[in-house]
């Protein structure tokens, strides 16, 4: 099996199934392996742990081989516990250091141009041209389907993009873009003795501006007690790491504004997805029973979703 000692697969037990992905674990006379498939419309989930493999840039997956499709890839048990089974305030403190330092490493150690071609860009000046551009894209994405926009709805949602837009113009340029994991939160963070914590799954990934990634993950620990004892502490220890370019006071003002952009920023996110899904369909023609055609209907059904969750 891959050149890496086993002998023989003692057992294979799915633990994942889920529309864009699956997760099978596989135990040898060895060790225990992990096999992730990923849906054939996924988005760039291979190539993004290729170039945080490549770059070495965060501890990351164990990873012993990827097909040469690029669709399934094997990895070692990974140890320990996800933040979510073992919660302990010092583990926040611990992911906010290790993001922060990884997001100064990208910063310091990647080309531009290359990392555009990897991530997809959600730079503010590229979420501004999609903003002016989502009644149309709405229009295109949803067509045929139940999830249109009423007329009344498509006035509210012009409103509310203006909105959104005014804000994105008030973000200052001066902190650098760099790589928001896009699905920050306990179930992707892994608290291991021997390695330290491991952060998983970067398949949302976007080249944006870094503080998107802790304003997520705080929002999926909001509910914690411990953690809304210590959120302000947090935010002084992940704005250290980014001094070099604005006072705390400052740092604090963006943190704030781009918190109201959070929906905005999914919505265009979104926008990607969909349109690498259905561009193989042109009218939105596909089968909607096959396997692509279950994927494009539950995200343009979410789509749709998040769509009026922007109207103010």
């Amino acid at each position: 099996m891959y050149n890496i000692g086993v002998n023989y697969i003692k057992e294979i037990k799915q633990i994942k199934n889920a529309y864009v992905s699956t997760v099978f674990q596989i135990k040898t006379d060895r060790e225990d392996f992990y096999l992730k498939i990923v849906g054939s419309r996924y988005i760039k989930e291979i190539e993004i742990l290729e170039d945080l493999l490549k770059n070495n840039f965060i501890e990351s997956v164990d990873v012993v081989s990827i097909n040469n499709n690029k669709m399934a890839y094997i990895m070692k048990d990974m140890g320990g516990k996800n933040l979510e089974e073992d919660f302990n305030i010092s583990y926040i403190y611990d992911t906010i250091h290790k993001i922060a330092k990884f997001q100064r490493s990208v910063i310091n150690k990647t080309d531009r141009k290359e990392i555009k071609n990897i991530y997809y860009d959600m730079t503010t000046p590229t979420i501004i041209k999609v903003i002016r551009n989502i009644p149309c894209i709405g229009n295109v994405l949803l067509k045929k389907s139940n999830y249109r926009f009423k007329e009344d709805e498509k006035g509210k949602l012009q409103r509310s993009l203006n909105e959104y837009e005014n804000i994105c113009k008030e973000i200052p340029d001066i902190i650098p873009y760099s790589i928001d994991h896009g699905d920050l939160r306990p179930g992707n963070i892994r608290v291991n003795t021997d390695r330290g914590q491991i952060i998983y799954d970067w398949a949302w990934s976007n080249y944006t501006h870094p503080f998107f990634t802790v304003i997520g993950f705080f929002h999926t620990i909001r509910r914690n007690e411990d953690f809304k004892k210590e959120k302000y502490k947090l935010l002084d220890v992940y704005f250290d790491y980014w001094l070099e370019y604005a006072s705390k006071d400052e740092l604090k003002d963006i943190y704030l504004k781009l918190e109201k952009l959070t929906r905005i920023y999914h919505v265009v996110a979104d926008i990607y997805w969909l349109q690498s899904l259905i561009e193989d369909y042109p009218d939105n023609e596909y089968n909607k029973f096959s396997a692509d055609g279950l994927v494009i209907d539950k995200r343009r059904q979410y789509f749709s979703y998040v769509l009026k969750k922007l109207i103010i």
